[in-house]
Order: structure tokens, then C-alpha cells, then sequence
């Protein structure tokens, strides 16, 4: 309450407002104590101005961007075989060696067939005499002296021997095996004399003109393969700089449900550096897409959400922002940012939203 002589407290009034002048007045403990009570009692709402904070800004770049993960995978040749036994017997003769390479059809395994052989001499000669009999049949039948049935019996009787040599004949084929296809011979424990049981391992056969790259992309990212793939590889131990491409040609037609991720399969041609069976890493990726960039330093973490910082009319606007991909130090902003923006990418730690900002372009 302000009493008579200008008091305001035990304080009289004309003593403390030299103190809001220019002129040099001395300040005892009494009057910055009547100052205090007088601006908290008079001026409830003066506001001291706070000098604008210096900041760095930039403006959201455009730029092409390829969505890129990296998945584990395996080479394969293009075409890999186990050669086995058909049969239960004696091994007569090996056509092949390790390492070599064959041409599709070539004869690379007997197996004894002398029994066999022997079945089709007598097949053959059975085949023989049935045909005689046909043809006197025939002769007689000219002059009616067999019946019909007596001439369809010879038939069949020829029929029967025809059959029964290719049966033996088929007998012998089954004891030699071929190359199903051309390619290079793998490692063998089978010499001339081995005797191998029905389904024993022969030996491999893999075609490596060409290479298979397989590997599994995870569901999260299966909007890649509906878009087209771009891949490439290189070898677990190798470098960036040793990238090599592959062309997708297959895929599963359903998603594994235990690993949760759809099995792909790619060509490549072949190098002396490559081998089935080595690990390789895959990279994918998508189309590529324009998008809004900026600095990953001018993102602000706050309760699982990213926010940045903008210089708008002299003070600061925090935005709430949808982030993408992020690439060599810059990610990509979705939602929440124009090309005109002025981003905060420096001096953001110390800014509340409504704080005055000096910004100039960050170096």
C-alpha cells in the first residue's frame, strides 16, 4: 500500500525511482531492496528481452536415393550333380578322372554286364526264330493251310522276342553311366573292381559356365522384389571395391515360415576367384526415388518420435519429422520439412520452441 509521502512499504517512492533513471545513483542495500519490492509489486509483467541465440541452419536437399540392405547368401554352380550307382555290381571299367571336363552324354562308368549281354544273344536269337515262323506262316497261309490263329500267334510270338531284346538291351544301358550334362568332374573313391551297391556315390558333376547366388530377402523388405531387384555381390572377406553383378532368374513361390523370408536365386558368370559352396554378401536394391534430405546432427530424439529445429520469423518452431533412409551422415525426411525450411544443425541442443534465434548458414 502507497501511504502518505510517497511510501510504498517502508519504503518512500521518490528514493527508489532514481534508480530506473540514467544517472549514476548509489545503490546501498536499502534501495535495491525498495527496487525489488517496487518492480515485483508495479511491474508484474515487465520482460527482460533475451538476446537471440546464434544458430547454423541449412535447407533440405533433393536428392536420388536406392532403399540398399545387405543379406547373407551362398554360391552355387548352375547345374550340380551326385552320380550314383543304378544297380547292385562290380565296377568294369571308369571312363573318367578328377577334375576332368566332360561333355554332356559321355560314357564315364561301367559296370559288369556280362549276365546281361548273355540275356541278349539269347533274346536276339529267340527274336530270330520268331520271325522265321512268321514268314512260313505267312507262306502257308496262302494257301490256306493254317488258320488265322496260327498267323496271329506268330505274330505275337515275334511280338514277345522284340521285347524281350530290349528289355535286354535296356539291362545293359542301365549298367553304364553318363554325364546328364557337360561340366567338371568332382573328387572319387571309385577305381576298375569297386563293387557298389544301388544308390552308393559315383562321383559329382557341376556345371560352372555359369554360377547361382542364393540367398533369402527378409518379409520387412519384400516391397523391394514387387518393385524389381538391382543386385550385386562380393566375397564375405572382400572389399567395397570388389562388387560384382548378379541377375535375379528365380524365386520360391512361398516365404519360409520359420525364417520368415523369401528364398531368391541369381546368375552370375564365373571367374577363377569364385567356387561353389563360398559365403558371399548380397546388396539390394530398390528403384531409386527422389526425397528430402538433411544433416543426421539436426534430428532431435524425443519420446521414440525425431523433431528438428527451425529458424521461422526470427525464433525457433520445433517440427515433428518423418525420417527414411540414411545414408553417409544425411537421412531422409519423409514428412514435416519443405525445400524452403531453414533446419537447425547447430546450436538445436540449447533452443526451446519460441526462442529467439540469429541464424546464419552453417559452414
Amino acid at each position: 500500500m502507497t501511504g502518505e509521502g510517497g511510501l510504498i512499504g517502508n519504503c518512500a517512492l521518490p528514493s527508489a525511482l532514481p534508480l530506473l533513471s540514467h544517472k549514476k545513483t548509489d545503490m546501498n542495500p536499502r534501495h535495491l531492496g525498495c527496487l525489488s519490492f517496487f518492480l515485483a509489486t508495479l511491474l508484474p509483467g515487465l520482460a527482460w528481452a533475451q538476446p537471440p541465440l546464434p544458430v547454423q541452419t541449412v535447407s533440405p536437399q533433393t536428392e536420388e536415393l536406392r532403399t540398399r540392405i545387405e543379406v547373407p547368401g551362398t554360391l552355387l554352380a548352375q547345374a550340380s550333380i551326385t552320380l550314383r550307382s543304378p544297380v547292385s555290381e562290380r565296377v568294369s571299367a571308369v571312363h573318367f578322372a578328377e577334375g576332368q571336363q566332360v561333355e554332356a552324354g559321355m560314357l564315364l562308368l561301367e559296370l559288369d554286364r556280362l549276365t546281361e549281354q548273355a540275356q541278349l544273344k539269347l533274346a536276339q536269337a529267340q527274336l530270330t526264330e520268331a520271325r522265321l515262323a512268321l514268314a512260313r506262316t505267312l507262306k502257308l497261309s496262302g494257301s490256306r493251310a493254317v488258320s488265322e490263329a496260327d498267323l496271329d500267334t506268330a505274330r505275337v510270338q515275334v511280338d514277345v522276342a522284340e521285347a524281350r531284346v530290349e528289355a535286354a538291351q535296356a539291362a545293359i544301358r542301365e549298367r553304364e553311366v553318363h554325364a546328364p550334362f557337360a561340366g567338371r568332374i568332382g573328387l572319387s573313391d571309385v577305381e576298375n573292381g569297386s563293387y557298389l551297391t544301388a544308390g552308393d556315390a559315383i562321383t559329382t558333376l557341376h556345371n560352372l559356365s555359369r554360377l547361382r547366388v542364393e540367398f533369402d530377402l527378409p518379409q520387412s523388405q519384400l516391397s523391394l522384389f514387387r518393385k524389381g531387384l538391382n543386385l550385386r555381390f562380393r566375397l564375405l572377406e572382400a572389399g567395397d571395391a570388389s562388387w560384382l553383378p548378379a541377375e535375379l532368374i528365380s524365386n520360391a513361390s512361398s516365404l519360409n515360415t520359420t525364417t520368415r523370408s523369401l528364398r531368391l536365386r541369381a546368375e552370375t558368370d564365373n571367374n577363377p576367384q569364385l567356387w561353389p559352396g563360398l559365403a558371399v554378401v548380397v546388396e539390394i536394391s530398390g528403384p531409386p526415388h527422389t526425397a528430402l534430405t538433411i544433416p543426421e546432427a539436426a534430428l532431435i530424439p524425443r519420446g521414440g518420435a525425431q523433431f528438428v529445429y527451425l529458424a521461422r520469423d526470427g525464433k525457433a518452431e520445433r517440427v515433428a519429422v518423418t525420417t527414411g533412409l540414411r545414408r553417409d551422415g544425411r537421412v531422409e525426411i519423409v514428412n514435416g520439412l519443405s525445400p524452403d525450411d531453414a533446419v537447425v544443425v547447430r546450436g538445436g541442443d540449447r533452443l526451446r520452441p519460441g526462442t529467439p534465434v540469429q541464424p546464419r548458414p552453417a559452414e
